[in-house]
């Protein structure tokens, strides 16, 4: 929870240094993208990118959800934090914020992949570790997708 929480306000930090830096102030479409993506990376990343190195982390003393939790409630975490800022990203963006449904639908799209991934791993009884780490990697190309697209979506109008 702490991690989650802690990730939240640096990703929400970093958006709102990049809304600074571009010297055009906060707009409901910055702050619904900025939000989505923060919670994307809290709520999401922050449990994917452990679950293919739960043993090397327990081995070492980190205490990780996936570790002081299990696994199997990491994987359940993490495919309810996918489903859930999948869907009320896309909500709110359609809400408050339209054009961040440019970024807010990839988002979306990305936690089906996600949880797809975060399914098939948990029934390998004998994964590899980069078989193990296929849900983070789609966590990151969703991240890396709906920010370019947001990027681009921006520079247009």
């Amino acid at each position: 929870m702490a991690c989650a929480v802690v990730v939240f306000g640096l990703g929400a930090t970093s958006y709102a240094a990049g809304v600074a830096a571009a010297g055009s102030g906060w707009s409901a479409t910055g702050a619904v993208f900025g939000c989505v993506m923060a919670a994307w990376m809290a709520l999401v990343g922050s449990l994917v990118k452990d679950l293919g190195d739960a043993g090397g982390d327990a081995a070492g003393g980190r205490r990780t959800v996936a570790v002081v939790r299990g696994v199997a409630a990491a994987r359940a975490l993490a495919m309810a934090g996918a489903v859930l800022v999948g869907a009320a990203g896309t909500v709110a963006a359609a809400l408050w914020a339209p054009l961040a449904l440019v970024g807010a639908v990839p988002v979306a799209a990305g936690a089906v992949w996600v949880v797809a991934r975060v399914m098939r791993d948990a029934r390998r009884e004998r994964a590899d570790r980069q078989q193990r780490r296929g849900a983070y990697r789609a966590f990151m190309v969703t991240q890396y997708s709906a920010n370019l697209l947001m990027l681009a979506a921006l520079a247009a109008g």
